[in-house]
């Protein structure tokens, strides 16, 4: 049997909000004995309302937050035990797209220069060969390699998040951790950008974690769901499992939420994840 790609067990992350003249600590545990699973390949969607921790998980398994508890083990190597060279290492095969496509993108560097970026660590090609590559990456995201040279308020919202991926794709990772990659974009942007994700996937045997609150757009991609409430897992299964068979009652209250005209009210089985 394969083993799964990433595997989180019993992840805690705490933040201090305040300290007393004794030394007593007042905490907020923003994820809260975490597990699960993800095989290569697949997408696992955490879903969840804000505040619910789905946003800290994905920051601590990219390793933007320290201090956490529990293991992450990224294809049978426990993060936590690495040493930061080795970490180094691994991290080049994990990367991450943000929310805001705008803001996660340094607006003095073109668009070439901010997917070039990614290749200054650990990459042994020359400099002609890491440019052909970023051109090839940015060819292969829907966006002309003639746009190397433009800045990023020069693109539109959805064109800003291509370079996001294209930049998170790059360095040729195994796993990609998606945090609310579309909820910035208008509704026909955001079905352009799922099925980049889609087409990528199959083409490339990509990972997806996908974070999101809009449980339309999981139920799009995703083959999996887990569903988070205060720093908690509180149920998991497949598409089918959540979308038609949902369990608890808070599951039941977020896809109440959805439009019924909204695309996630068809059957899974009619959505093209296959």
């Amino acid at each position: 049997m394969t083993k799964p790609l990433l595997e989180v067990e019993n992840l805690t992350k705490k933040f201090t909000l305040s300290k007393s003249l004794f030394g007593k600590k007042e905490e907020l545990v923003a994820v809260d004995q975490v597990s699960f699973s993800l095989d290569k390949g697949k997408t696992l969607g955490i879903v969840g309302e804000s505040g619910s921790g789905k946003s800290t998980l994905a920051r601590c398994i990219i390793g933007l937050y320290q201090d956490i508890e529990g293991k992450i083990i990224f294809d049978g190597q426990d993060l936590t035990d690495l040493s930061k060279k080795e970490l180094r290492q691994v991290k080049t095969r994990m990367q991450m797209v943000f929310q805001d496509p705008y803001s996660s993108l340094n607006p003095r560097f073109t668009a070439g220069n901010i997917i070039l970026e990614s290749l200054r660590v650990g990459s042994k090609k020359s400099q002609r060969e890491k440019v052909e590559k970023v051109k090839e990456t940015m060819e292969r995201c829907g966006l002309s390699s003639k746009y190397y040279s433009r800045y990023p308020h020069e693109f539109s919202g959805g064109q800003r998040q291509r370079i996001s991926i294209a930049r998170a794709l790059v360095t040729e990772p195994d796993l990609l951790i998606l945090d609310e990659p579309t909820s910035a974009l208008d509704v026909s942007i955001q079905a352009q950008i799922i099925d980049l994700l889609k087409d990528l996937q199959k083409e490339l045997g990509l990972t997806y974690l996908f974070i999101s609150h809009d449980l339309a757009v999981v139920a799009n991609l995703c083959h999996e769901v887990a569903v988070m409430d205060q720093g908690k897992i509180v149920e998991k299964g497949s598409r089918d499992q959540i979308f038609i068979r949902p369990q608890q009652v808070y599951t039941k209250k977020l896809l109440q939420a959805i439009p019924i005209d909204h695309p996630a009210q068809r059957r899974p089985d009619s959505m093209g994840t296959e």
